[in-house]
Formats: C-alpha cells, structure tokens, sequence
C-alpha cells in the first residue's frame, strides 16, 4: 500500500507539472499572440503527438510489458534497443510528409511554421521519450518524474521569458522545447549505454513480426484514442474559425483537469499489476485498480460540481473575457467526460496487461467513430462550442460501457455505487452552497477563487463523512489488506 501510494503521489507530481505547462501557455499566446494562434499551436502540437505516437508502430510493446522484470543487461538489450533503431528511421519518414501537409493547411490560416524546427522538435521528443521509458520501465519511478517535471517547468520558464522579450510565436516555442527536451535526454541516455553495454541490438524482420502481432492493435487503438479526445479539434475546423478552437482548447484543458490522477496512475498501476499477475496474485491487481477508481471518483465528482459554478470564473482569470463568453459552457461537460474516460483508462489497464489489445482497439474504435461521425453531423446544424463538448461525453460513456463488456467477469472490479452515490450528493450539496454564497458574494481574482474552492471542498468532505462516516474506514482497511 505504501509504494502504491507514494509512486502514484510522485507520478501525480510529474502530471501536475504537465498541466501547469498548459494552463500557463493559454495567457501567454492568448493575450500576446491572439486566441487564433493559441488554436494553430495547439493543432500544430496536438499533431507532433500523435506522429510520435504511431511511428512506434507497435514495437514499444515489450519495453512496457517485459522491461519492468527484466534483470540482465542482455535482456534489456534485446528489448530495449530494436524499437529505438525502428522508431528513429519510421519517424523521419511518417513525420515529413503530414508536417508539409500541417504547413500548407496553417499558411491557408494565415499562421506559420518551420518545417525544419518542426522536425528538430520530433527528433528531440524521441530523445526525451525514450530515455524516459527506460527509466519508468526499469521501476526508476521517481528519477521518471524528476526528469518530466524538471523538463516541463524549464519550457514553462522558457515560455515565459520569449512572452518578457515579446519574441513568443510557434518557432519559438517548437525551438526552446527542442533544445529543453535534448538536454534532459542526455544524462539519461548516457546512462542507458552505460548499463546495457554490449553492442546496439538491431532490429530482425522476425523481431518486428512478433512486435507487429501484439503492439500494432495498440497503436490502432492509440489512433482512435487521439480522434476519440483530440480529434473534434481538427473536425471543428471545417465549421468553426480558429477562435473558438483555441477557445474551446483553454475550456478543455481546465474540464479535463481530473485525468490527472488517472494520467499520473499509468505511469504506475500498468508496472504493479504485471507483476501482481506474474506472480500468481490476480486478485491483488483487481484491488489495485478497484482503490484507483474509488479515489479517482471521490475527486472527479466534486470536481464536476464545482466547475458548473466556478468554472467560468476560472476561465476568465487564465485566459480573458472573450474566451469566456465563446466556451464557458465547455468546462463542466468536459469535466463529466473526463470523469469517464479517467474511469475506462483505470479499466483498459487490466485489458493491456493480459494483452487484450484487440478489445482495446474495438472499444476505442466504436467510440472514436461514434465522437467523428456526431460531432460532423451536429456541428453541421448548430455551429457552437458546446457540440464537441457534448459529444466527449457521449462517446467517453460508450468507451467506459464497451471496455467494460470486454473483460472477462472475473476481472470486472467492483467500486461500490453507495459510495459513489454518496459522493454525489454532497457534491450536489457543495455546488448549491457555493452558487447560493456566490450569487451574494463577488468571486474575483486568484484570491476569491481559492477562498471558494477551499470552501466548496470543506461542504464537500463535511457532508460525505456524515453519509459514509462508519463506510470509509471499512472500505481503507480492506484495500490494505489486497493491497499489502
């Protein structure tokens, strides 16, 4: 329970790190460069994501599921080294050709990049990447986050000194990210070469087939998984101006505020629940994923209760008025929708470390396909912010729904729905407290906001102890026990 407890806080660390990356850069190139070019970065970023994502194609497989009980340095070799030789050359080729497509797409927009530092920015992501899995695969957690934190908060400080010189624009950004995540990179690539010794293991056609077999349903399902959450960006585009897109993109950030619990877990819980199954403890690993998604419910609730009350006065203090008034109504229905992707990521944790990477890519699939197909026929009709937000809902409840269907009955967790009903109605509780208190009292500036939160947050814990009070220490002691 303890070293659950502690990797998960540290990981949570690392993500918050993430999120304060994006939330500081919604100012910066709101006000300094306008929301338009705010929306064009965050295509333009959105896309570098996901060609790092599927170049892979599928050969990080083994790294994530074997590396973590590997003990010679011969094994970590041969796991290690072929994927990173794949990817380095099926980067260079898949990237080249969608970046001159995203170029000539952001010159029709009146926006602008380097095709050059673009590329320099993917290399470099490979780098960092890289010598990050290591260090999360070999159960390094902590170095792990040191080093995504420390990369992180050196691009947000770099940020904020281009935003001081008035020298903030895309190739700004795409060149100090660059030059931060090559710096990171070094020392812990040097450490890889230091352990694994030996030559560089290349990769074989029989190597790359059997990683093909089960790693490229996975990045089947990443592709979906990036339509199913980023992709009504790029359908917003043929109905919406980039305005609203980078409005839209700032109200998601803060709705999407919950999956950082989930987010950080994965650096995590997939480690501890290969090694629970190894070693003959199944019912471990269920305890596992059944605590996460306790604490995870009893922190996205409140949460979506209270971004229907404060979220637009969140919105306006980090980004401005004109956001506000385009997406306001974004951040609690993605808050809802963040709830139950957060819920089925948790889930697709037990299908991934029995290799059901099938059932993965049907359940993002359906969902992904659900996500495009409503958002095109809806933004059609009505041509408004709220469409995609709505539709994220729709499409996380038929991931959730599906994935669940997809595990075997003796794998299906239970997470106690008394509780979760509990939970709701302090929440409820909590969010008609603060709406009576803020109809009456102004809630200004960095100050009031906290002031409220931490009220909101006190009515919540309050009401759910006097709901549950003789149900929490029970529902702690058991997990303690699967746990330990």
């Amino acid at each position: 329970m303890r070293r659950f407890l502690s990797h998960n806080a540290i990981a949570l660390l690392g993500q918050t790190a993430v999120v304060v990356q994006a939330i500081v850069l919604i100012p910066l190139l709101v006000r300094s460069a306008g929301v338009a070019t705010y929306g064009a970065w965050s295509l333009l970023s959105t896309l570098l994501t996901f060609v790092f994502g599927v170049s892979a194609f599928g050969t990080a497989y083994r790294v994530a599921r074997y590396l973590p009980t590997a003990q010679d340095a011969q094994r970590r070799r041969q796991l290690f080294y072929p994927q990173f030789v794949f990817q380095s050359f099926s980067l260079v080729a898949l990237g080249l050709p969608l970046l001159a497509l995203a170029r000539s797409f952001a010159e029709a927009s009146s926006q602008s990049f380097s095709l050059l530092l673009a590329l320099c920015y993917l290399i470099t992501y490979l780098l960092f990447a890289q010598a990050n899995q290591y260090l999360r695969y070999t159960n390094r957690i902590t170095s792990c986050i040191l080093q995504s934190a420390l990369q992180t908060y050196a691009q947000v400080g770099v940020a904020l000194a281009l935003a001081a010189a008035g020298l903030l624009s895309i190739d700004a950004l795409l060149v100090s990210y660059s030059a931060v995540m090559a710096l990171a990179s070094l020392p812990v690539l040097a450490l890889v070469a230091r352990e694994l010794g030996g030559p560089i293991v290349l990769p074989t056609m029989a190597m790359l087939r059997g990683d093909f077999a089960v790693g490229l349903p996975l990045v089947a399902s990443f592709v979906v998984d990036t339509v199913l959450s980023i992709g009504d960006r790029f359908v917003m585009v043929g109905f919406l101006p980039l305005a609203d897109i980078g409005a839209y993109v700032a109200a998601y950030a803060l709705g999407s505020l919950p999956l950082l619990l989930p987010r950080a877990a994965g650096m995590v819980v997939p480690q501890m629940l290969a090694t629970a199954v190894d070693e003959g403890h199944p019912e471990k690993a269920k305890a596992i994923i059944s605590l996460s998604l306790r604490l995870f419910a009893l922190i996205a609730i409140p949460f979506c209760a209270g971004s229907a009350v404060l979220g637009s006065d969140v919105l306006g203090m980090v980004a401005n008025a004109d956001v506000v008034s385009r997406a306001a109504l974004v951040v609690p229905i993605v808050a809802v929708g963040s709830f139950l992707y957060g819920a089925s990521m948790f889930t697709s944790h037990l299908l991934f470390v029995h290799a059901k990477t099938r059932s993965l890519l049907s359940a993002n699939a359906l969902a992904a396909a659900s996500n495009v197909l409503l958002n095109v026929a809806l933004l059609g009709m009505i041509r408004s912010v709220v469409v995609p937000a709505t539709v994220t809902v729709v499409s996380y409840l038929i991931l959730l729904t599906v994935m669940t269907r997809r595990l075997a009955p003796e794998w299906r967790v239970r997470i106690g729905m008394a509780l979760i009903a509990k939970a709701i109605v302090a929440a409820g509780v909590m969010a008609w407290i603060l709406s009576l208190l803020r109809v009456h009292t102004a809630v200004a500036g960095i100050v009031g906001i906290v002031v409220a939160t931490a009220a909101g947050l006190t009515i919540y814990a309050v009401v759910l102890l006097a709901l549950h009070r003789g149900e929490v220490r029970r529902h702690w002691n058991n997990a303690v026990q699967a746990i330990s």
